[in-house]
C-alpha cells in the first residue's frame, strides 16, 4: 500500500470523526463507530478526572484539522520516497506513549502506520481507551492494517519464540526520570525519546482583548498539563498585568468549576501566602513572576523582557525544554522559525499542531524510515 493510499484511509477517518463531532452527544448509535466512541469518551472521563469530555472533544477536533486536505497534501509532498507500493521499511515500532492529554498517542499512530512500517503501541493507562477506538475502525476500513496495528499492555519480554527481539525501533515519551529508564533499556534499540517540556508564550503590548482569549486556549486547554501548554509568558516591562487577566478570564470558564483543578489552586495560594511570596490572584488562576519554564497547574509563570534579541537568544538557548513558542509579533515568530521550522505559531495555536510539527522537532517518519 502506498503513502496516497495510507493518506486516504485516515482522510476517511478524519471525515467520520468530524461527523461524530457535528453530531455529539445525540450520535446514533445504530453507528457502531460513533457508538464506541462515545462509550469511550464517557468511560475515560470517569477513570481519568483529567479527562473531562469537552477536553476529549478538543483533542478530536485537533486530529481532525491536523489531517485536513491542506496537511495531507503536504505530507504526500515532503516524502516522495513513500509513494510506491512497496514504501516504508515494515518494520515493527514500539511506541511507549504518555497520558498526560487525551489522545496524546495519536501522532506517533499515524505517523508509524503512515511511514509503511507496523504499530506497536504501550498506551497509558491514564489514556488507554480512546486510541483503540480510532485503530479499530481503521482496520474495519482495511484488514490489510490488522496485523499491523497492535497494543500491549507491558515492555517487558516482547520476543518472538525463538527469542529474538520483536521489535526494531522504539519512539518513548515520559519524565525526565523515566527517560533514563528507557534509555537504559532500549540502548541496543535506534530510540526516539522524549522528555519534559512545555510551552512559551511571547506578548509584545500590541495585543487585543480577543488575542488574549487566544492565549487562554493555549494556556488552560487540558488544564495546562500537555507539552504544547503555555505555562510561562514572557511580556514586555511595563504591560498591564489587569488587562493580561482581563482578556484570560473568559477562556478560563469551562475549567473554573473542576474540583481536582480547584483544589489544586487552593493548595498553590495557600503556599504563596504562607511563604510571603508576591502573586497575582486572578480568581481561578495566579500569576507569578518567575524564570522557571514549568509552572504548577492553576498557576501561570511570567518574566518580563527589554530587549527581543536578547530574549530569544534565551529561548534557543533552552530550545531543547521548550515544545512551542506562540506569539502574534510576526517579525519575532519568522526569526524563531528559522532557527527551528514550525516551531512559532500564533497566539491560540500551540494545541492545535499541523501535520508536520513533530514533538521536539524530530520526523517521526523520517526515524522510522532509517
Amino acid at each position: 500500500m502506498n503513502l496516497k493510499k495510507r493518506l486516504q484511509l485516515f482522510e476517511t477517518l478524519r471525515d467520520e470523526i468530524r461527523g461524530f463531532l457535528i453530531s455529539y452527544p445525540n450520535v446514533d448509535e445504530n453507528n457502531l463507530f460513533y457508538f464506541q466512541l462515545l462509550n469511550a469518551i464517557e468511560q475515560q472521563s470517569i477513570e481519568n478526572k483529567w479527562f473531562i469530555p469537552n477536553f476529549i472533544l478538543q483533542s478530536l477536533e485537533a486530529i481532525v484539522e491536523m489531517l485536513d486536505q491542506s496537511g495531507m497534501d503536504q505530507l504526500l509532498s515532503a516524502y516522495p520516497n513513500l509513494n510506491n507500493e512497496h514504501s516504508g521499511k515494515d518494520e515493527k515500532v514500539l511506541v511507549i506513549s504518555a497520558g498526560n492529554i487525551p489522545l496524546a498517542a495519536f501522532h506517533d499512530f499515524f505517523s508509524v502506520l503512515i511511514s509503511g512500517n507496523r504499530y506497536v503501541g504501550k498506551l497509558s493507562s491514564e489514556d488507554h481507551l480512546l486510541l483503540p477506538v480510532l485503530a479499530s475502525r481503521i482496520i474495519e476500513l482495511d484488514p490489510y492494517f490488522k496485523d499491523r496495528i497492535t497494543f500491549v499492555e507491558s515492555i517487558n519480554g516482547y520476543k518472538t519464540a525463538d527469542g529474538k527481539s520483536a521489535l526494531h525501533k522504539v519512539i518513548a515519551t515520559g519524565s525526565n526520570n523515566s527517560a533514563r529508564y528507557f534509555d537504559y533499556y532500549f540502548s541496543s534499540y535506534p530510540l526516539l525519546l522524549r522528555k519534559n517540556r512545555n510551552s512559551v508564550a511571547i506578548l509584545d503590548g500590541e495585543e487585543s482583548l480577543d488575542d488574549l482569549l487566544a492565549l487562554s486556549k493555549d494556556v488552560f486547554t487540558y488544564f495546562g498539563m500537555g507539552c504544547r501548554s503555555v505555562s510561562k509568558l514572557y511580556i514586555p516591562t511595563g504591560y498591564s498585568i489587569s488587562r493580561l487577566i482581563e482578556g484570560l478570564l473568559p477562556g478560563i470558564e469551562a475549567i473554573s468549576d473542576h474540583h481536582s483543578y480547584l483544589n489544586n489552586l487552593e493548595y498553590q495560594k495557600t503556599v504563596y501566602l504562607m511563604n510571603s511570596s508576591p502573586f497575582y490572584d486572578a480568581g481561578p488562576f495566579i500569576l507569578v513572576e518567575n524564570s522557571s519554564l514549568s509552572s504548577p497547574i492553576s498557576v501561570l509563570y511570567f518574566e518580563y523582557y527589554e530587549d527581543e534579541d536578547q530574549l530569544l537568544a534565551h529561548l534557543f538557548d533552552h530550545s531543547e525544554h521548550i515544545q512551542a513558542v506562540s506569539t502574534n509579533n510576526l517579525s519575532m515568530r519568522d526569526r524563531i522559525n528559522s532557527f527551528q521550522s514550525r516551531w512559532a505559531v500564533p497566539l491560540g495555536r500551540t494545541q492545535v499542531p499541523d501535520i508536520l510539527s513533530y514533538p521536539d522537532g524530530v520526523d517521526i517518519i523520517q526515524f522510522c524510515n532509517l
